[in-house]
């Protein structure tokens, strides 16, 4: 099962999306089975160029693995002045002006891991098990490419519980071989890249956060990895809807 989900998605991973959560199964060693896995993958020939450059992050709290494009990771770690926006979700909601010192910690540790002064890429990496839960929500952020990270506050868990949200979704779309486009048949293949939330009122103060910034900033970040494939086939979209859930919790 570990080597279908890794294999399933490799071609988005490797070129399209900072990182993945293995959120399918949870095995008792994670750490070994990935490690090992990784392992074989970067051996064979079918599989290593598009593994080479993956690792396993693993987070012993939660103990929630993700797998990671350590290029785009470290590209992504030199723009994040701007991009996510962290949103403290106490009452009222913070938008912060900064990234966190604990979590900048974290990426810190992150950036010396992905060097070019390494020695090659690792095949796994554990996070520090002392990372408060409100770090490590806001560094999956990070990982998954979200424009929006949130920092839950313990005691107030179902704070975006009945809160209107903006939802984002992106989806990465290439014809099918077997498409007939001269009946009609324009079908495409579908492959979810991203998806996350944000509370629709924050608009309001802060521009940013408007569904139309937002969304221009992801298109334009997953425009950018594509125009290295130079493959016209390939689209990248972004849909946006507003949402209230009655219930909403990390």
């Amino acid at each position: 099962m570990a080597l279908l989900y890794l294999t399933s998605t490799a071609y988005p991973l490797a070129t399209f999306s900072t990182g993945y959560l293995v959120d399918l199964f949870c095995p008792e060693d994670p750490v070994s089975l990935f490690s090992n896995l990784i392992t074989s993958l970067r051996a064979s020939p079918s599989t290593g160029s598009r593994f080479s450059t993956v690792l396993h992050i693993y987070e012993p709290v939660s103990e929630q693995s993700f797998f990671v494009n350590s290029i785009l990771l470290a590209q992504r770690l030199e723009e994040l002045d701007e991009f996510p926006i962290f949103l403290r979700l106490g009452s009222p909601i913070e938008v912060l002006q900064k990234i966190p010192d604990r979590l900048n910690d974290v990426l810190h540790s992150l950036r010396g891991l992905l060097h070019p002064s390494n020695a090659g890429i690792p095949l796994s990496y554990t996070l520090p098990a002392d990372i408060p839960m409100d770090m490590t929500v806001a560094l999956a952020g990070v990982l998954l490419d979200y424009a929006v990270a949130y920092m839950p506050i313990p005691s107030r868990e179902h704070v975006l519980s009945g809160v209107p949200l903006d939802f984002y979704k992106s989806t990465l779309t290439w014809p099918r071989p077997n498409a007939d486009a001269i009946n009609g048949d324009v079908r495409e293949n579908q492959w979810s890249i991203m998806k996350f939330s944000c509370p629709a009122q924050l608009a309001e103060n802060h521009p940013a956060l408007t569904p139309t910034k937002i969304i221009n900033r992801i298109q334009v970040m997953f425009q950018k990895r594509l125009s290295i494939l130079d493959d016209r086939t390939l689209k990248i979209n972004t849909e946006h809807t507003t949402k209230t859930l009655a219930h909403v919790a990390f």
